[in-house]
Formats: C-alpha cells, structure tokens, sequence
C-alpha cells in the first residue's frame, strides 16, 4: 500500500515508480538476504507507479509466468522491488532515494511446483511376451505434456549394438566391454530395444494419476531398464521440453525376463518291491 504524500515545490504530489525482477532460486530452502546472491537468476522484470490524484494505493504489478522450460532444480521465485531513479517519470526524477527492499522476503516469494513422475515396471516376463511400464504422475502438468517410454537391455556378450537411429548393427558386444561396465546399469543408443509411442498426460494437476506404457516385446532373456520422460510439447512451435526423466537401472523401472518355463517332466511309475522272484510266475494248484 502506498502513500503518496511526496510533493514539489509547486505542491503536486510526485508519482513513485517502483520496478520489480523477478528470480528463479535454487535448493529447497529461501534464504532472507540484503543483497541478491550470486546463484539467483533473474527471470524478468515489471514495474507499477502511484498515481497522484490518491492515498493508499494498492499497486498491482503485470502476472509474470514461470516458463515450462525452467529447470526442477529451480524450487522458489521471489520479487525485489527497488526504486531506480532512472526509471522514474522525468518529472518525478530526482525526488525519491535509491534503495531496494530485501531479497526473498517470504511474502514477495512461492515455491515452484513441478510436476513429478516415478513407475512400476512389470516386474517378470517371459521371452517373446510383451511388456509394460506405468508412469505414476504427481503435480501440475502444462498443456500439450506427453510421456515417452524407452526400454534397455542389460548387455551380454553377443548382443547385437544399435545405431543412432536405433536400427541393428554388425557389431556385437564384446565379453571385455560387458566386463568393463562392472555391473553398472548403462542406457545408451547401442542397447536400446525400444522406444513407445508419445501417450498424452491430462493437464492440470495429477494427484497419482496412472499411465501404462505401449508394450513392448522382449524377444531375448535379460534384465530390460525402462526409462520414462515426462515431455512438454509447444503447440505453436512444436518445440519439445523435458520436464522429468527417469533414471537408469533403477529397482522399480527393471524388468526380469526369463526363459519360457519347460513342460513339466512325467511323473515315474512306481517300481514293484523285490520279493526275490521273478517279476512274471506261474502258479499251479494241486
């Protein structure tokens, strides 16, 4: 709420102009300061200015928006009104003191809230069946979102390496690069066996809403990594954004697939005891 009770020498009463930037914090803690920390990155900037004619104004400034492309490490936006003398009207230059309120003042801040995305992979299959994940969804989704599914194998010697295309190749994986990986889960281009088609993601905010992924067959036995990507596309530019992806290997995105189980073997016929006579006798009465 301003006052306006600043006036020249004529009497007029001198209109402030207050301007504002916006900044994107990272971590989850805001820290109180009287100067902007290095780390802070300014997102954009608005000004408002009293009017002359009234008292006890209440200055409302243009919305800023917070861009879908604005990283989740990004947890806090805070305001910091400064009164700049360069940015005053020409006839109110000169009048007001240059200063700046505090930066991350709890009531010139909020918190960002970004979407979050975890699964539930099958956990068994059988070769040649086909699998799913599903991607559980927590949070405020923008308009035109998508997720995208991606399936890895866990490498054998043998295995045949994909190009950058994701089409096979000649080349195999060797015992030696198996070994080298130590048993680390890798999800590259080269073991990847699958990629689904986009589903769409209801807009708005998602309280646990679940999404099963397209299926994707596995034809040989392993270990298969899903990764999910939580992706916005721009429907004027068709610009994507990656707003969440998963991460490889994880215990709940695997998918164990193993051999197709054999028929069960036929049971034995029981043997007869040894009585210590011939397993076919004759008999004769007399």
């Amino acid at each position: 709420e301003m006052q306006n009770w600043l006036r020249d020498d004529a009497g007029t009463r001198i209109p402030l102009t207050l301007t504002g930037t916006a900044y994107l914090v990272e971590g989850p803690e805001l820290a109180q300061s009287v100067e902007v920390p290095e780390h802070a990155v300014p997102l954009a900037t608005t000004q408002v200015t009293t009017s002359p004619e009234a008292n006890g104004q209440v200055l409302t400034s243009e919305p800023i928006k917070i861009p879908v492309t604005t990283p989740s490490a990004y947890q806090h936006v805070t305001m910091r009104w400064c009164v700049v003398d360069e940015d005053q009207l020409p006839q109110a230059q000169g009048f007001w003191e240059e200063r700046c309120d505090d930066f991350g003042i709890p009531e010139e801040s909020a918190r960002i809230a970004h979407p979050e995305v975890r699964t539930e992979a099958q956990p068994n299959a059988t070769v040649h069946e086909t699998i799913t994940d599903v991607a559980i969804v927590d949070g405020p989704v923008p308009e035109g979102s998508e997720l995208v599914f991606e399936v890895f194998k866990a490498p054998v010697a043998g295995d045949v390496k994909q190009d950058e295309n994701g089409d096979p190749t000649t080349i195999m994986w060797t015992q030696a690069e198996v070994d080298a990986l130590q048993g680390v889960a890798v999800c590259s281009i080269q073991n990847r066996v699958g990629r689904t088609d986009a589903i769409p993601v209801n807009a708005g905010f998602n309280n646990g809403e679940r999404y099963t992924s397209p299926g994707v067959q596995a034809d040989r036995v392993g270990t298969y990594w899903w990764i999910e990507s939580l992706i916005h596309r721009d429907p004027y530019t068709g610009t994507e954004t990656l707003l969440r992806s998963g991460t490889c290997g994880l215990q709940n995105e695997t998918t164990l697939v193993e051999a197709i189980n054999p028929a069960p073997p036929t049971p034995e016929q029981p043997k007869l005891a040894n009585t210590g006579m011939p397993e076919e006798s004759t008999y004769f009465l007399f």
